[in-house]
C-alpha cells in the first residue's frame, strides 16, 4: 500500500509540473500582416498667395506751400480787393514728368472751380512749368514770366509786347490766370511777342489743347482767341 501510495504521488507532482510548463511557455505574437496598399496621405494645403506687390506712391514735388498771409504780403493793394482773395494749393504735371504741388491766388469765388480745372489738367498730363504766387517774384509779373511761372491774382494793370497798359487786368481781382508764359506769349497785331510761340512745343496752348478745352467748358475766355493781339498763356473768367 505505501509503495502504491509514492506512485501516485509522484505522479500527481509530474502531472502538476507539466501543467505549470504549459501555462508558463511563451506565446507567439501572430504574424504581422503588411498592409497591401500605402496609406493615403491628405494633399498638403496649398500656401497662402503673397500679396500683390504694389509700388509706394511717389512723393510730390512741393514748389510753393506759403500761408495766405505770406501769398499776400509785402503789397499796398485795395484792401477790399484783398480780402476777396484765396489761396488754392493745386497739383500738376511738371515737365519732368513727376506730379507737383504749388499754390495759386484767385478770387474766392473761384477757388474750388480753379481746383478743379487744375485736377483735370493734371489727369491729361498736360505738363506745367510751376505755380508759384506773385509775391515770390515781388509781385513783379515780368519776373514771374520770365521764369516760366504759371500764377494768378497780382494788382497790376495789363501787360503788352509793347509795355504796361492803362487798365487793370483781370489778374487784379483774381479772375485770371495764365498758364506757361514762355512757351504761350502775348504777340501783338504786329507780330511782337514776349517769347517766340510755338504751338508744337511742349507746354504749348492751342485750340486742340485738353487745357483751352477745360476752361472753356467752365466759362473762362481764351487769350488765344483774341481778334488781333493774341495772349496764348490767359484765361479769364468774367
Amino acid at each position: 500500500m505505501a509503495r502504491g501510495r509514492k506512485v501516485w504521488v509522484w505522479a500527481g507532482v509530474l502531472a502538476l509540473s507539466l501543467a505549470g510548463f504549459w501555462l508558463l511557455r511563451p506565446v507567439a505574437k501572430p504574424p504581422t500582416v503588411e498592409p497591401t496598399q500605402p496609406p493615403v496621405e491628405k494633399p498638403a494645403e496649398p500656401a497662402p498667395k503673397p500679396p500683390p506687390k504694389t509700388s509706394p506712391r511717389p512723393i510730390p514735388t512741393v514748389d510753393s506751400a506759403l500761408s495766405r498771409t505770406q501769398a499776400l504780403a509785402n503789397s499796398s493793394f485795395p484792401s477790399g480787393i484783398v480780402a476777396r482773395m484765396e489761396l488754392v494749393t493745386v497739383r500738376y504735371r511738371g515737365f519732368d514728368g513727376r506730379e507737383h504741388l504749388g499754390q495759386i491766388v484767385v478770387d474766392k469765388g473761384l477757388a474750388v472751380e480753379v481746383r478743379d480745372i487744375f485736377e483735370e489738367i493734371f489727369q491729361t498730363g498736360f505738363p506745367i512749368y510751376s505755380v508759384i504766387p506773385v509775391v515770390r517774384f515781388g509781385w513783379d509779373d515780368r519776373k514771374s514770366m520770365a521764369a516760366n511761372n504759371s500764377s494768378g491774382f497780382n494788382y497790376r494793370k495789363q501787360i503788352t509786347a509793347t509795355g504796361e497798359a492803362k487798365i487793370l487786368s483781370k489778374h487784379a481781382f483774381g479772375r485770371a490766370i495764365d498758364i506757361n508764359p514762355f512757351q504761350n506769349p502775348y504777340v501783338s497785331r504786329s507780330g511782337k511777342a514776349t517769347s517766340t510761340y510755338n504751338p508744337q512745343a511742349r507746354g504749348a496752348l492751342t485750340k486742340e489743347s485738353p487745357v483751352v478745352k477745360i476752361f472753356l467748358r467752365k466759362g473762362w475766355k481764351w487769350g488765344g482767341n483774341w481778334s488781333g493781339n493774341k495772349d496764348y498763356q490767359h484765361f479769364e473768367k468774367p
